[in-house]
Protein backbone atom coordinates (compact mmCIF):
# COMPACT_ATOMS: atom_id res chain seq x y z
CA UNK A 1 0.00 0.00 0.00
CA UNK A 2 1.34 3.42 -1.69
CA UNK A 3 4.66 2.08 -2.36
CA UNK A 4 5.25 -0.10 0.84
CA UNK A 5 5.04 -3.68 1.05
CA UNK A 6 4.56 -5.91 4.32
CA UNK A 7 6.01 -9.09 5.05
CA UNK A 8 3.80 -12.20 4.22
CA UNK A 9 1.86 -13.46 6.52
CA UNK A 10 -0.25 -16.86 6.62
CA UNK A 11 -3.97 -17.24 8.51
CA UNK A 12 -5.49 -20.88 9.25
CA UNK A 13 -9.01 -20.46 9.31
CA UNK A 14 -10.61 -22.46 12.57
CA UNK A 15 -13.73 -24.59 11.34
CA UNK A 16 -16.66 -23.95 13.78
CA UNK A 17 -19.48 -26.30 13.62
CA UNK A 18 -23.22 -25.51 13.08
CA UNK A 19 -23.70 -27.79 15.79
CA UNK A 20 -23.41 -28.18 19.96
CA UNK A 21 -21.18 -30.51 21.30
CA UNK A 22 -22.54 -32.89 23.24
CA UNK A 23 -19.76 -35.33 25.37
CA UNK A 24 -20.67 -38.98 26.28
CA UNK A 25 -19.26 -39.80 29.64
CA UNK A 26 -19.20 -43.61 30.38
CA UNK A 27 -19.11 -44.58 33.70
CA UNK A 28 -17.73 -48.37 34.83
CA UNK A 29 -19.44 -49.24 38.05
CA UNK A 30 -21.15 -51.80 40.04
CA UNK A 31 -22.84 -52.88 43.14
CA UNK A 32 -20.08 -54.62 44.81
CA UNK A 33 -17.74 -51.30 44.53
CA UNK A 34 -17.36 -49.74 47.43
CA UNK A 35 -15.81 -46.61 46.05
CA UNK A 36 -18.39 -46.32 43.29
CA UNK A 37 -21.01 -44.34 45.12
CA UNK A 38 -18.60 -41.77 45.39
CA UNK A 39 -17.49 -41.58 42.00
CA UNK A 40 -21.35 -41.64 41.10
CA UNK A 41 -22.29 -38.63 43.04
CA UNK A 42 -19.10 -36.93 41.04
CA UNK A 43 -20.01 -37.74 38.08
CA UNK A 44 -23.85 -36.37 38.85
CA UNK A 45 -22.56 -33.66 39.81
CA UNK A 46 -20.66 -32.99 36.80
CA UNK A 47 -23.27 -33.36 34.16
CA UNK A 48 -26.32 -31.97 35.85
CA UNK A 49 -24.73 -28.80 37.49
CA UNK A 50 -20.99 -28.11 35.98
CA UNK A 51 -21.56 -29.39 32.33
CA UNK A 52 -25.44 -29.95 32.20
CA UNK A 53 -26.82 -29.93 28.78
CA UNK A 54 -23.34 -30.45 27.75
CA UNK A 55 -22.30 -34.06 29.32
CA UNK A 56 -24.46 -36.81 29.38
CA UNK A 57 -23.47 -39.95 31.31
CA UNK A 58 -23.83 -43.75 30.65
CA UNK A 59 -23.71 -46.11 33.40
CA UNK A 60 -22.49 -49.70 32.55
CA UNK A 61 -22.27 -52.52 35.40
CA UNK A 62 -19.88 -54.88 36.23
CA UNK A 63 -20.50 -58.21 37.63
CA UNK A 64 -23.88 -56.92 39.43
CA UNK A 65 -27.90 -57.50 38.48
CA UNK A 66 -27.78 -54.35 36.26
CA UNK A 67 -24.24 -55.73 34.23
CA UNK A 68 -24.85 -56.46 30.17
CA UNK A 69 -22.09 -57.72 27.87
CA UNK A 70 -21.02 -54.39 26.62
CA UNK A 71 -19.12 -53.18 29.73
CA UNK A 72 -17.07 -56.29 29.29
CA UNK A 73 -16.66 -55.53 25.19
CA UNK A 74 -15.57 -51.36 26.00
CA UNK A 75 -13.04 -52.82 28.84
CA UNK A 76 -11.49 -55.26 26.60
CA UNK A 77 -10.85 -52.19 24.46
CA UNK A 78 -9.99 -49.48 27.24
CA UNK A 79 -8.18 -51.86 29.50
CA UNK A 80 -8.85 -49.92 32.73
CA UNK A 81 -7.65 -51.53 35.79
CA UNK A 82 -10.08 -50.05 38.65
CA UNK A 83 -13.38 -49.01 39.43
CA UNK A 84 -15.47 -46.42 39.05
CA UNK A 85 -13.87 -45.73 35.57
CA UNK A 86 -15.02 -43.39 32.97
CA UNK A 87 -14.37 -43.18 28.92
CA UNK A 88 -14.86 -39.60 28.20
CA UNK A 89 -16.27 -40.06 23.90
CA UNK A 90 -14.70 -43.58 23.51
CA UNK A 91 -11.33 -41.50 23.37
CA UNK A 92 -9.76 -40.65 27.44
CA UNK A 93 -10.14 -43.55 30.07
CA UNK A 94 -8.89 -42.73 33.80
CA UNK A 95 -10.18 -42.92 37.45
CA UNK A 96 -13.56 -41.72 38.44
CA UNK A 97 -11.78 -39.48 40.87
CA UNK A 98 -10.28 -35.83 41.39
CA UNK A 99 -9.93 -33.92 38.65
CA UNK A 100 -9.31 -36.12 35.62
CA UNK A 101 -13.06 -36.62 34.49
CA UNK A 102 -13.62 -32.68 34.24
CA UNK A 103 -10.83 -32.12 32.15
CA UNK A 104 -11.39 -34.81 29.71
CA UNK A 105 -14.59 -33.37 29.39
CA UNK A 106 -13.13 -30.16 28.98
CA UNK A 107 -10.99 -31.37 26.11
CA UNK A 108 -13.71 -32.75 24.20
CA UNK A 109 -15.81 -29.30 24.81
CA UNK A 110 -12.88 -26.94 23.30
CA UNK A 111 -9.95 -28.31 21.86
CA UNK A 112 -11.93 -30.90 19.54
CA UNK A 113 -13.84 -29.79 17.03
CA UNK A 114 -17.86 -31.16 15.94
CA UNK A 115 -18.20 -32.03 12.75
CA UNK A 116 -21.23 -33.54 12.50
CA UNK A 117 -24.97 -33.39 14.42
CA UNK A 118 -27.05 -36.12 15.75
CA UNK A 119 -31.11 -36.31 16.14
CA UNK A 120 -33.02 -39.20 17.26
CA UNK A 121 -37.33 -39.45 18.01
CA UNK A 122 -38.45 -42.69 19.47
CA UNK A 123 -42.10 -43.87 19.28
CA UNK A 124 -44.19 -47.17 21.05
CA UNK A 125 -45.87 -49.21 18.65
CA UNK A 126 -47.82 -52.53 19.29
CA UNK A 127 -44.60 -54.26 18.90
CA UNK A 128 -42.90 -52.49 21.34
CA UNK A 129 -40.41 -49.36 20.52
CA UNK A 130 -38.80 -47.95 17.05
CA UNK A 131 -36.12 -45.23 17.78
CA UNK A 132 -35.07 -43.21 14.43
CA UNK A 133 -31.41 -41.62 14.51
CA UNK A 134 -30.28 -39.27 11.86
CA UNK A 135 -26.54 -37.96 11.70
CA UNK A 136 -25.63 -34.58 9.65
CA UNK A 137 -22.09 -34.47 8.43
CA UNK A 138 -20.43 -31.57 7.77
CA UNK A 139 -17.42 -32.73 6.37
CA UNK A 140 -16.77 -36.07 3.83
CA UNK A 141 -16.14 -38.80 6.49
CA UNK A 142 -16.61 -42.08 7.51
CA UNK A 143 -18.96 -42.66 10.32
CA UNK A 144 -20.57 -45.42 12.64
CA UNK A 145 -23.51 -45.13 15.05
CA UNK A 146 -24.07 -46.58 18.56
CA UNK A 147 -27.06 -46.87 20.20
CA UNK A 148 -28.59 -47.65 24.14
CA UNK A 149 -30.97 -47.69 25.97
CA UNK A 150 -30.83 -46.26 29.41
CA UNK A 151 -32.92 -46.04 32.36
CA UNK A 152 -32.30 -43.58 35.05
CA UNK A 153 -32.83 -43.98 38.87
CA UNK A 154 -33.17 -48.13 39.09
CA UNK A 155 -33.81 -48.95 42.39
CA UNK A 156 -30.69 -51.89 43.34
CA UNK A 157 -29.41 -51.87 46.67
CA UNK A 158 -25.21 -50.47 46.43
CA UNK A 159 -22.77 -52.63 48.92
CA UNK A 160 -21.80 -49.74 50.78
CA UNK A 161 -24.93 -47.65 50.92
CA UNK A 162 -27.82 -46.32 48.89
CA UNK A 163 -29.90 -48.41 46.48
CA UNK A 164 -30.62 -45.74 43.23
CA UNK A 165 -28.64 -46.34 40.65
CA UNK A 166 -28.36 -43.50 37.62
CA UNK A 167 -28.42 -43.79 34.04
CA UNK A 168 -27.82 -47.34 34.02
CA UNK A 169 -27.63 -48.74 30.51
CA UNK A 170 -30.07 -51.72 29.93
CA UNK A 171 -29.11 -52.94 26.40
CA UNK A 172 -27.59 -51.92 23.27
CA UNK A 173 -29.12 -51.63 20.44
CA UNK A 174 -26.37 -51.45 18.16
CA UNK A 175 -24.49 -54.38 16.58
CA UNK A 176 -21.47 -53.72 19.05
CA UNK A 177 -19.56 -50.86 20.74
CA UNK A 178 -17.86 -50.24 17.90
CA UNK A 179 -21.11 -48.97 16.46
CA UNK A 180 -23.11 -50.08 13.02
CA UNK A 181 -21.64 -48.69 9.91
CA UNK A 182 -22.69 -45.47 7.77
CA UNK A 183 -20.38 -46.04 5.32
CA UNK A 184 -18.62 -42.36 3.93
CA UNK A 185 -21.62 -39.43 4.67
CA UNK A 186 -20.88 -36.76 2.34
CA UNK A 187 -20.26 -33.15 3.69
CA UNK A 188 -24.05 -31.58 3.73
CA UNK A 189 -25.59 -35.30 3.45
CA UNK A 190 -27.72 -36.95 5.99
CA UNK A 191 -27.85 -41.02 7.12
CA UNK A 192 -30.59 -42.09 8.99
CA UNK A 193 -30.63 -46.16 11.41
CA UNK A 194 -33.87 -47.33 12.71
CA UNK A 195 -33.63 -49.63 15.64
CA UNK A 196 -36.81 -51.62 16.67
CA UNK A 197 -36.29 -52.59 20.34
CA UNK A 198 -38.74 -53.91 23.51
CA UNK A 199 -38.33 -53.12 27.09
CA UNK A 200 -38.44 -55.83 30.33
CA UNK A 201 -41.11 -55.35 31.93
CA UNK A 202 -39.21 -54.71 34.86
CA UNK A 203 -37.98 -51.63 33.50
CA UNK A 204 -39.26 -48.43 33.77
CA UNK A 205 -40.27 -46.61 30.92
CA UNK A 206 -41.16 -43.20 32.57
CA UNK A 207 -37.18 -43.21 33.47
CA UNK A 208 -35.85 -44.54 29.92
CA UNK A 209 -33.98 -43.22 27.18
CA UNK A 210 -32.35 -44.08 23.87
CA UNK A 211 -28.59 -42.43 23.40
CA UNK A 212 -27.23 -42.24 19.85
CA UNK A 213 -23.41 -42.14 19.71
CA UNK A 214 -21.85 -40.56 16.66
CA UNK A 215 -18.78 -42.32 16.11
CA UNK A 216 -15.43 -40.87 14.00
CA UNK A 217 -13.10 -42.86 11.44
CA UNK A 218 -11.02 -43.20 14.90
CA UNK A 219 -13.36 -44.78 17.05
CA UNK A 220 -14.43 -41.52 19.51
CA UNK A 221 -17.49 -39.90 19.81
CA UNK A 222 -17.80 -36.62 17.87
CA UNK A 223 -21.53 -35.82 19.25
CA UNK A 224 -24.10 -37.76 19.99
CA UNK A 225 -28.11 -36.98 21.45
CA UNK A 226 -30.74 -38.33 23.82
CA UNK A 227 -34.29 -39.10 23.85
CA UNK A 228 -37.58 -40.38 25.82
CA UNK A 229 -38.56 -43.99 24.59
CA UNK A 230 -41.85 -43.26 24.84
CA UNK A 231 -42.44 -40.41 22.45
CA UNK A 232 -38.90 -38.01 22.28
CA UNK A 233 -38.29 -36.29 19.98
CA UNK A 234 -34.46 -34.50 19.92
CA UNK A 235 -33.82 -32.31 16.70
CA UNK A 236 -30.23 -31.19 15.70
CA UNK A 237 -28.92 -28.88 18.12
CA UNK A 238 -27.73 -25.65 16.73
CA UNK A 239 -24.65 -23.76 18.24
CA UNK A 240 -25.62 -20.88 20.24
CA UNK A 241 -24.02 -17.49 18.50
Amino acid sequence: YDSVESDRIEVEGLFVSRFERNVCIMEFTGQWCSWCPAGAQLLQMLVSEVYKDQAYAMAFHNDDSMAIQAESDLKSIFAWVDYPAYVTDMRDCGSLSGSGCRLSIEKSLYDIPTHCGVAVSCVKDNEGFKATARLFSENTMEYRMAAYVVEDKVIAEQTVSGNVNRHVVRKMLSSSVAGDKLGVVSRGEEKSVNYDFELDPAWNADNATVVILAIDMEGHVNNMAICEVDGGNTDYEERKL
